[in-house]
């Protein structure tokens, strides 16, 4: 799909994306897929948001103005931030000016409440004590807002629901225990991985192939294949049912 054009992905990032090469698992999963290499290119900084990136960073400015990128993704910053939406809104309208060759933006929401410290919570006895909402779900309908309301200002902004993924792997087994919050480990960045594949592939028939549903949901690392095939298959669902 993607690999006869040069530098035809930029993904743009910090540590979340760094961590454990989410890049060469998309290539790896690219190449299961397509038996053919992807050309990728990023500008991952740890501690460095995307909006700081696009706004201030000269080298990714100057990689934004020659490169030629028709799809851009976007590691998005806490949704849950005030004053994020006009933020993201001036910051996407700088990337269209910076590179305006760019076809499509795909924004990946990750990790919410908690990566912004003011926002504070503990379950205690199966009760949420937070001092901005009164449960989890207004959380996430606040994250789902704000995306709906960015993918609608914008027609080639897309929200790969990421963090509504993350939100149903709780239950399941991973190696860290912050690992649904903080940096990913080897299973999440995997997992995320054949997400962005599956979601590049949405609107193709090859979402309904068996074989390639075979390659994006067999055993991840340490997750056994019941729970591996379990949440690619939710991600799945939720790609049905948003469309």
């Amino acid at each position: 799909m993607f690999s006869q054009e040069k530098n035809s992905i930029l993904f743009i990032g910090d540590s979340f994306f760094k961590n454990n090469y989410l890049l060469d698992k998309i290539s790896n999963n690219y190449l299961k897929v397509y038996d053919t290499n992807i050309l990728l290119d990023s500008s991952l900084v740890d501690g460095m948001n995307c909006i700081r990136q696009i706004q201030n960073k000269e080298s990714l400015q100057t990689k934004l103005k020659n490169g030629q990128f028709k799809y851009i993704v976007l590691q998005s910053p806490s949704l849950l931030k005030p004053g994020i939406y006009d933020e993201l809104c001036n910051t996407i309208n700088k990337l269209q000016t910076l590179c305006p060759s760019v076809e499509q933006i795909i924004l990946v929401p990750l990790n919410e409440c908690v990566s912004f410290p003011n926002y504070k919570c503990a379950n205690i006895n199966g009760e949420i004590q937070c001092n901005i909402y009164q449960t989890c779900n207004a959380e996430h309908d606040t994250v789902l807002a704000i995306t709906t309301k960015l993918t609608e200002t914008f027609n080639l902004l897309e929200a790969l629901p990421f963090s509504e993924l993350k939100r149903k792997m709780k239950k399941f087994s991973f190696p860290k225990k912050d690992d649904i919050y903080g940096h990913p480990s080897k299973e999440i960045q995997e997992i995320l991985a054949r997400c962005f594949l599956i979601w590049i592939n949405k609107d193709t028939s090859l979402l309904k192939d068996e074989v390639f549903i075979q390659k994006m949901t067999n055993r991840i690392f340490s997750l056994s294949q019941e729970d591996s095939e379990e949440i690619m298959q939710s991600f799945i669902s939720i790609i049905h049912r948003n469309k």
